[in-house]
């Protein structure tokens, strides 16, 4: 296995955006996690990868912050 390694150098908007990118990627794998977990504990079937499940709390959070950013971009424009 071959793995390449960049160093990045991103404006401070960019770096802004990539930790808004990674905090959402971590909301939403955690939420999948505690999902997958939960049927556990509770003899259920596990959620698998792509099998459609209730929507994660956060995900309306997640909407809703990019709603705003949006409006408030366009706001100072």
């Amino acid at each position: 296995m071959r793995a390449d390694t960049v160093l990045l150098k991103p404006t401070k908007e960019q770096e802004q955006e990539l930790e808004r990118i990674a905090l959402h990627t971590s909301l939403l794998w955690n939420e999948a996690n505690y999902q997958r977990r939960q049927a556990f504990l509770n003899k259920k079937k596990i959620p698998q990868l792509f099998t459609p499940v209730q929507p994660p709390q956060t995900l309306g959070k997640l909407q809703g912050d990019r709603h705003r950013q949006r409006s408030s971009c366009t706001e100072k424009a």
